[in-house]
């Protein structure tokens, strides 16, 4: 239970900063319309096993306002690690997902 609350609590934190996680984009000459815009949620396994969805996790990741955002992206990973290390795109997001977040404390 304490999981499953720790999870929708960082999921909200990621869609309530959607907006300014788009206005950010926009400023930096992003395209406001793709998928990097806080969507990806509840996608990110499927999006990850693609060459293009990859490369748009990896992006979200990278460009994502907050540490609680991407352990909102990572968390969607948890189950498939072992998958996605024999994935041909879905290992570039786990050496992201490495790159760019925190170890825990």
């Amino acid at each position: 239970v304490r999981k499953a609350t720790r999870f929708s609590t960082l999921v909200s934190a990621c869609s309530t900063s959607t907006v300014d996680w788009q206005s950010g984009m926009e400023e930096s000459g992003e395209d406001s319309d793709s998928d990097c815009d806080g969507s990806l949620a509840g996608q990110v396994w499927l999006l990850s096993q693609e060459p293009g969805g990859s490369r748009k996790v990896q992006e979200a990741l990278e460009v994502a306002p907050s540490d609680m955002a991407r352990e909102a992206l990572a968390e969607e990973l948890h189950g498939h690690v072992a998958k996605a290390m024999r994935c041909s795109h879905a290992n570039h997001v786990l050496q992201k997902c490495i790159a760019v977040m925190r170890p825990e404390s």
